[in-house]
């Protein structure tokens, strides 16, 4: 099959899942959760590589692809929310993340253009299904490209939204102010190494002081079990501190400039026919390193990916 290469305007910057320079600088770090999705396909868990242990590595329920490809060597979960997949630590969390904690949670996630149902759909999530009682990190009220930061019934959001289709890096820090902090307050977002402002989300009550419940972690599920989205899960890390502006920034750095042009499929570091090459035999192959503009969990190849393809091809490398 031939499919003429067509030129068009370059996307926007995006992050491309996790390089060795940003891991080296999350392990310098001590998280208590560290999930790496770098698991070989058909994996029934995902190891943390935190303080923890293993006793947290999370389990699989339900349908979670391993071994998507990021386009630089690493890899990522893959859901989709028809199936309604989670993610399930094998222990709960420390009494150190109850009450009213202080902590850092961070992830690198890319969110499928597709209609979807994503009701507070969680990156990371612990505690009791109750006002104040549990965390939630994770994907703001029925709106895929913003991020809410928050607990059962108070928190916050952006006004900013970001693309989906391409990855995002998304950090909570969260001072409980020696236990007195409310829902929001002591919160910071930021999104691709920049602080956003936070904004109430108007459709909750508003939980006031937090008093977290003892639960197991819980990625694309709360709870209640009723929240799920569609798209990619690169790395999700939980800190028992506040990162610095400068710790956040220096991730997001380390993402953009350690990881290879998405468009440079044959791995030899320079953008050349080779790559075009390359990209039309994985597209006739079916393979999903093909699949530039991603809507499920297994390939959907089309004229769409050969135009994703030359944008990442003339947006040249970081």
């Amino acid at each position: 099959m031939k499919t003429p290469i067509v030129c068009v305007a370059a996307l926007a910057s995006q992050v491309l899942a996790s390089p060795v320079a940003y891991q080296d600088l999350v392990q310098d770090k001590n998280p208590l959760l560290w999930y790496r999705f770098d698991e070989a396909v058909g994996a029934t868990e995902t190891i943390n590589y935190g303080t923890l242990g293993t006793d947290f590595n999370g389990v699989f329920f339900g349908p979670v692809f391993q071994g998507d490809a990021s386009l630089q060597g690493d890899t990522a979960a893959c859901f989709e929310h028809p199936s309604q997949p989670y993610i399930e630590s094998a222990s709960d969390v420390p009494a150190s993340l109850t009450g009213n904690p202080t902590f850092t949670a961070e992830a690198i996630v890319r969110i499928f253009p597709t209609a979807q149902n994503p009701f507070y759909a969680p990156f990371l999530h612990w505690g009791a299904p109750r006002t104040v009682q549990s965390v939630y990190f994770s994907i703001l009220r029925n709106d895929e490209s913003r991020p809410y930061v928050g607990f059962y019934n108070g928190g916050g959001g952006p006004v900013e939204r970001y693309t989906l289709g391409q990855w995002v890096h998304i950090v909570w820090t969260r001072d409980a102010g020696d236990g007195a902090n409310d829902d929001l307050t002591g919160s910071r977002l930021f999104v691709n190494g920049e602080e956003v402002d936070l904004l109430r989300d108007t459709s909750l009550p508003g939980a006031g002081v937090p008093d977290v419940q003892s639960s197991p972690f819980y990625i694309q599920r709360a709870t209640d079990a009723v929240r799920y989205f569609s798209g990619n899960m690169d790395e999700v890390v939980l800190y028992d501190r506040l990162l610095t502006e400068a710790e956040i920034s220096a991730h997001y750095d380390a993402l953009v400039n350690g990881a290879r042009c998405p468009a440079d499929l044959d791995g030899d570091g320079a953008l050349t026919v080779f790559d075009f090459l390359a990209f039309q035999t994985a597209f006739d192959a079916g393979e999903r390193i093909a699949d530039f503009n991603p809507t499920t969990c297994t390939p959907n190849l089309d004229i769409f990916d050969f135009l994703a393809f030359q944008n990442a091809f003339d947006a040249g490398c970081p």
